[in-house]
């Protein structure tokens, strides 16, 4: 199947990249191998986004869905397994073979699981997947930031008892205040992680706090220390991304680049900025 532009990841900025595309007329395709929305899911409250009263992750993620399905958009839920460059972007599935003129990468980001935790790195990664239906749980949260506090007051929702362990604080002052006042939200720090430990089906989080060394058990553990860019494990993509031959047919789009400033508002401004980008090139190419 051809189409003028291939969209890896339906979250919002590969969402509204083929929005904005559809609307100056140039076709997409956006592949996604599990829901509409992505990550902004597990919002707790999304606040943040101008025009728009608090909502919950789950409810922005309806409400893209539902954009995409006003728009007619075309989503595929096919998993990309390899991608080539042979005059056309030639994208593999487990299904299937698709051929684009560009390319963009909307997959988002993966958490960074902490050196003391690498011996569950698969454990940790399961809680991530399952997260909605942790409930009624010990849950262990490690970090110090706005996902960490915002993610425990999700969980405590759900009737989980919830400890966070922070290194640091750099959560919003707002979040801090929420998690302080809900009861079944225990916080502790500043301490520094020694060791995570797997044992009888239990997770035991050894840390030190003013020179104590302590331990607590849970029955899970998250990992909010921060994330880092996710390619969805597709084979070539490294090699995609150095050609620098291809850098007006490839673009990163959202939470995949912005670091630090991962953000649904940016990553719906970089969706804007790329669709323009190429409307621009269509039409010097056919000027």
């Amino acid at each position: 199947m051809n189409t003028k532009v291939a969209i890896i990841g339906a979250g919002p900025g590969g969402v509204f990249c083929s929005i904005y595309l559809k609307r100056f007329g140039i076709d997409s395709i956006v592949f996604e191998k599990k829901e509409i929305g992505g990550l902004i899911r597990y919002a707790n409250l999304i606040e943040n986004f101008p025009f728009l009263k608090p909502i919950s992750g789950p409810n922005f993620c309806d409400m893209i869905k539902k954009e995409a399905e006003s728009n007619k958009i075309r989503v595929i839920f096919e998993t990309v397994k390899k991608i080539n460059f042979k005059n056309k972007f030639v994208i593999t599935t487990g299904k299937n073979e698709y051929f684009s003129d560009y390319l963009i990468l909307a997959t988002g980001t993966e958490p960074v699981i902490i050196k003391e935790a690498k011996n569950i790195k698969k454990d940790m990664l399961s809680f991530w997947e399952n997260f909605f239906y942790i409930k009624n749980k010990e849950v262990g949260i490690i970090g110090g930031g706005d996902v960490a506090f915002d993610n425990a007051v999700n969980l405590s929702k759900r009737k989980n008892k919830v400890t966070i362990i922070y290194r640091g604080l750099r959560c919003l002052n707002i979040l801090k205040e929420r998690c302080a006042k809900d009861k079944n939200i225990n916080l502790i720090g500043p301490a520094e992680i020694k060791k995570i430990i797997k044992k009888n089906g239990k997770y035991e989080i050894i840390f030190k706090q003013k020179n104590e060394e302590k331990k607590y058990s849970f029955d899970c553990v998250i990992s909010a220390c921060g994330r880092k860019e996710y390619y969805g494990g597709i084979k070539n993509i490294d090699k995609i991304i150095s050609y620098r031959n291809l850098k007006e047919k490839f673009f990163l789009c959202g939470d995949v680049k912005n670091g630090r400033f991962r953000q649904a508002i940016n990553s719906i401004s970089d969706a804007m900025k790329i669709a323009m980008k190429i409307k621009e090139l269509e039409y010097e190419g056919k000027s």
